[in-house]
């Protein structure tokens, strides 16, 4: 259900989310790395598979295009999660939200087609984001 890629930079990879089952808060916890491990149980996997409730509260609005993918100033990275690459949510371009990396920019034929991004790429830029939290 949760795939984690170890290394210097390693990363979580979970089909849909992994926004904690048994809350829902606003905004919706988020199960933290030294957690996540354990969170197997057959509702939580629910979650892992089909959960659409942290992609429905990304502030559309408020999206900014920060060229490999699009963010919530502020809101790109949180305390405690680790990356998360994440699939089930068709978006137009890739999205970083709450350390999840919404990748899915489908193959359908009115869509934007794959979407194709380094990882290394995506933790420089996680890495410069987390630098400037640190130094504000």
């Amino acid at each position: 259900m949760v795939l984690r890629v170890e290394g210097e930079r390693g990363f979580w990879m979970v089909h849909a989310d992994r926004s904690d089952y048994y809350r829902y808060d606003k905004p919706i916890p988020l199960i933290p790395d030294n957690l996540l491990p354990e969170a197997i149980g057959s509702l939580q996997r629910k979650t892992f598979l089909w959960s659409r409730r942290l992609f429905d509260q990304i502030p559309v609005k408020e999206l900014e295009d920060w060229g490999p993918f699009q963010v919530v100033p502020g809101l790109e990275l949180q305390s405690g999660v680790g990356l998360t690459i994440v699939g089930h949510c068709i978006v137009q371009q890739p999205i970083l939200y709450r350390s999840h990396l919404f990748l899915d920019t489908g193959e359908a034929p009115d869509g934007p087609g794959l979407s194709l991004l380094r990882v290394a790429d995506v933790l420089q830029y996680s890495q410069a984001i987390r630098n400037c939290l640190a130094n504000s």
